[in-house]
């Protein structure tokens, strides 16, 4: 089961989402064994406008929990494109990556997820994580990136490594 959604918008106080070229592929019948099994999620572009906010808000706190009520697969998430803009006077983005491939899982109280592909910045990226859903929020994760050498295109590429664990409320990276 799926469909296919040409364009999409949502606004959310200061914050505007728009998508185009959405896909979904799910099996629907997985929700009545307490599993959310998403095949494909896909979209052409996401864009997210966030503006400056009139009124100061109060200072937030992290939640206690960020547990999902049902176990969730997305075997497959794309998106070509995804887009923050922070000053509405200006119609290019703040930041954009391209050609975004991962996947994610929630089960047994932890979430997982990762990103296999991504691009941005003429560098190729990837990353993956796992988060636990209750407070600290039990953290591991690591990413690596590939920046070629533009002045030096003989050159291997820039070859960077991330490591952090810990919790969400105290991380350490190495």
């Amino acid at each position: 089961q799926g469909g296919k959604i040409t364009q999409i918008e949502a606004q959310f106080g200061d914050i505007a989402i728009s998508a185009e070229q959405l896909q979904l592929q799910w099996q629907a019948g997985s929700l009545l064994q307490g599993k959310l099994q998403i095949q494909k999620i896909s979209a052409g572009q996401l864009h997210i406008h966030i503006s400056p906010s009139k009124h100061p808000s109060a200072p937030s706190t992290a939640p206690r929990s960020l547990a999902l009520p049902v176990a969730v697969q997305v075997d497959q998430l794309q998106l070509g494109e995804l887009a923050l803009f922070f000053n509405p006077k200006n119609p290019a983005p703040t930041w954009a990556a391209q050609n975004i491939a991962g996947h994610y899982q929630y089960k047994n109280g932890q979430h997982r997820a990762a990103i296999s592909a991504l691009q941005m910045y003429q560098g190729q990226y990837q990353g993956q994580m796992q988060l636990g859903a209750q407070s600290p929020f039990a953290l591991q994760a690591a990413a690596s990136a590939q920046l070629p050498l533009p002045d030096m295109p003989a050159a291997p590429p820039l070859v960077a490594q991330l490591q952090a664990s810990g919790n969400l409320l105290d991380i350490r990276a190495q």
